[in-house]
């Protein structure tokens, strides 16, 4: 592997090649892997002066390369997309065949807690130098600090194959920003029989994952969804502050929804000053914010104790279930004790009960539109809440409210502070070889394309498979042509 840094005022100039991949995350280092493998001369370009930046940042906490889910449920957790298509390309590249590809780099995986495949030490830069090695071995051409600016279809006149110019802007070493082109800034051209575009989403785009090349496909006329945050947390507009002594704390054994019971999950969040985090809400990211695009608004609704029933919560409370309680000072330490609930289950539960903006005007309706759940029976004695909890409340009424404490929420968090990102390139235009239908010898895959997926393993693999079926497919593409 050649990393080529340009130190010169004039760039050299770079040689035709079979395989040109743009974009050196997990989906890119794959799709050359397998072109490579095939035997086919490839060229990896990346505008970072190294390879793998969103690989090693995914790694800080353990890297989570996958996860033993059985196969229909993993293959279910992609959202976007065409579902047989998902099967198929986890077919191709399934936890065996990850895990037997780590073994083949020298790593050894282990299943953790929750099904997840980690490396054995858990971090990233091992697997990911022996990875750069055999690319090495294998002859990838790396170019480093070269930035795609245009990409253009051509015929030859010489052979009449169809080929792709490429013109990649140069950051020198020595520019205080690498990533940034200055107005006079130097250019290279390459042309290529296929490419395999590996751009990323919007995410941490410090790693180069700066969703720049939308505009760009946009005015190629290529179909895309706009770029939005997953896998993130979400804002809150507390009605009370929560005490600084909770911020960070988690809400651990709870389960929660976006409106549909039936589509509940379990799972810990992070109270924060701005709203919610953690990976239940991840898990929810993908139906919260359909339900924010569709009706203007979306709540995530909380079960502090789903391990009791709405009954059990009043039977704990050792008194009439139609006492009255005054939400004072003295309630709270008394729920906490007689619920076992933590400080941070308190806080919430306290937060929204006393909010005056915090509870919707109807909380339980049978109407399926109003994306609020339905009344269980015998759990609540009025089919209304008002916006605040007035007197008189009763023990049930508060067993109700922990059974389905509604958060509203205002917003997603930034996209630059999210783990992953949906949208990209619509699927309608992609065939099932992750080739633009339009335009024969132009593939994606990783991020850029129109999929999102919960952590837990599922990112990475599906960067992984998406990066297996590019290079195959255009590994067979140029075979063709030079048939």
């Amino acid at each position: 592997m050649q990393e080529k840094n340009p130190k010169n005022s004039s760039p050299p100039p770079i040689a035709p090649v079979q395989v040109a991949i743009i974009g050196g995350g997990p989906a890119g280092l794959r799709a050359a892997e397998v072109a490579l493998a095939q035997g086919l001369h490839v060229a990896l370009f990346d505008q970072k002066p190294s390879p793998g930046r969103k690989f090693l940042l995914a790694g800080k906490g353990g890297l989570n390369i996958s996860n033993a889910m059985p196969a229909d449920a993993f293959a279910a957790q992609y959202k976007g997309g065409r579902a047989p298509l998902w099967k198929s390309m986890l077919a191709d590249f399934t936890l065996e065949d990850l895990r037997a590809w780590a073994q083949d780099l020298g790593v050894e995986t282990f299943i953790g807690t929750s099904n997840r495949l980690f490396p054995r030490d858990k971090y990233a830069a091992p697997l990911l130098r022996r990875w750069l090695h055999r690319l090495r071995t294998w002859g990838l051409h790396v170019y480093t600090r070269h930035k795609l600016l245009s990409l253009q279809r051509l015929t030859k006149a010489s052979n009449a194959h169809p080929t792709w110019r490429l013109t990649l802007g140069v950051a020198t070493p020595e520019a205080a920003a690498p990533e940034a082109q200055p107005a006079s800034a130097q250019s290279v051209v390459c042309e290529a029989l296929s490419v395999i575009l590996a751009l990323g989403g919007g995410s941490y785009p410090e790693t180069g994952s700066d969703g720049s090349w939308v505009n760009m496909l946009l005015q190629q006329g290529i179909a895309t969804q706009p770029l939005a945050p997953a896998n993130c947390g979400w804002e809150v507009d507390w009605p009370t502050p929560l005490p600084s002594a909770v911020e960070g704390q988690p809400l651990k054994n709870i389960a929660a929804h976006a409106g549909d019971p039936a589509h509940a999950r379990a799972g810990e969040l992070l109270l924060t000053r701005y709203g919610i985090e953690g990976g239940l809400i991840y898990q929810l990211g993908n139906e919260l914010r359909m339900r924010q695009c569709n009706a203007g608004k979306a709540a995530l609704y909380l079960d502090l104790k789903p391990a009791r029933s709405a009954e059990e919560l009043v039977a704990l409370w050792k008194g009439s279930a139609d006492e009255v309680v005054t939400l004072d000072s003295r309630l709270w330490p008394r729920l906490e004790k007689a619920w076992k609930l933590s400080r941070a289950h308190i806080s919430i539960l306290k937060a929204v009960a006393l909010g005056n903006s915090c509870l919707p005007d109807t909380l339980y309706s049978s109407k399926a539109e109003d994306h609020s759940p339905k009344q269980p029976p015998e759990s609540i004695s009025r089919q209304k809440l008002p916006c605040t909890l007035q007197p008189p409340w009763t023990i049930r009424d508060l067993s109700a409210l922990a059974k389905a404490l509604p958060v509203p929420l205002t917003r997603p968090r930034p996209i630059e502070e999210a783990i992953s990102s949906a949208g990209g390139v619509c699927w309608d235009g992609v065939t099932d070889e992750l080739m633009l239908a339009a335009s024969p010898g132009l593939f994606f895959a990783g991020e850029m394309l129109d999929w999102e997926a919960p952590t837990g393993g599922f990112l990475l693999h599906g960067a992984l498979a998406t990066g297996t079926r590019a290079g195959k497919s255009a590994a067979c593409f140029c075979k063709d042509l030079m048939a």
